[in-house]
């Protein structure tokens, strides 16, 4: 983890040296975030879905490269895994820092690439089980099982991924865009190799 701050504080210095003063572009985007939680464990993989939504507010940082910009931001992320014996809901915040290139591709036409760390920070979540599956004596005055979503054997507080995101924008303004997230540190606190991974697809409006 040490690491990957030091990746990013380097980044965002780099980039402020080259950055033009009043090149920030700001933008609220938001869309469909399809996720899958991948475990494996001696050569036998899986997946379970943790879909939802994101949004929030994009910064553009503009360098003196020209097409090259520094795109980050911060994003709610909310998402919803069904275990089959109950479910689980989580939210994080999301701070992308990537490496951006800007094509003009033509008259009011701009397309885009984009590449680079995020952090998921988890902020609240539920973890729902039916109590059915868990008590042989369940009757009707026992409690669901109710937890917090994140913690020891639960979901993981901090995780890391590796993105990269593609898309267009119209008139300046309007934004199209698609990403994938690859899983760089665990999801899920338990002794198995795991990770998040993510595909979004979102639209956006520029200012």
């Amino acid at each position: 983890m040490k690491k990957f701050f030091a990746i990013v504080i380097a980044s965002l210095l780099l980039g402020g040296v080259s950055m033009q003063a009043q090149g920030i572009k700001w933008s609220v985007e938001g869309g469909y975030l399809g996720s899958k939680v991948s475990v494996s464990v001696s050569g036998v993989s899986g997946s379970v879905d943790f879909n939802g939504f994101y949004a929030g507010v994009g910064a553009d940082f503009a360098m003196k490269a020209e097409n090259l910009s520094i795109a980050s931001g911060l994003f709610w992320d909310y998402k919803s895994m069904d275990l089959g014996v109950g479910d689980v809901k989580a939210n994080y915040i999301r701070v992308p820092v990537q490496l951006k290139y800007t094509y003009p591709a033509a008259e009011g036409i701009k397309l885009f690439a984009s590449a680079g760390p995020s952090i998921n920070v988890g902020t609240f979540g539920k973890a729902d089980v039916n109590p059915n599956y868990i008590y042989d004596d369940y009757d009707d005055t026992t409690d669901p099982y109710d937890d917090n979503a994140f913690g020891k054997d639960a979901l993981k507080r901090i995780h890391v991924q590796l993105g990269l995101s593609v898309g267009i924008v119209i008139s300046e303004q309007f934004i199209i865009s698609l990403g994938y997230d690859y899983g760089l540190t665990k999801g899920v606190d338990v002794n198995l190799t795991n990770r998040v991974n993510a595909f979004k697809v979102g639209v956006g409006y520029s200012f």
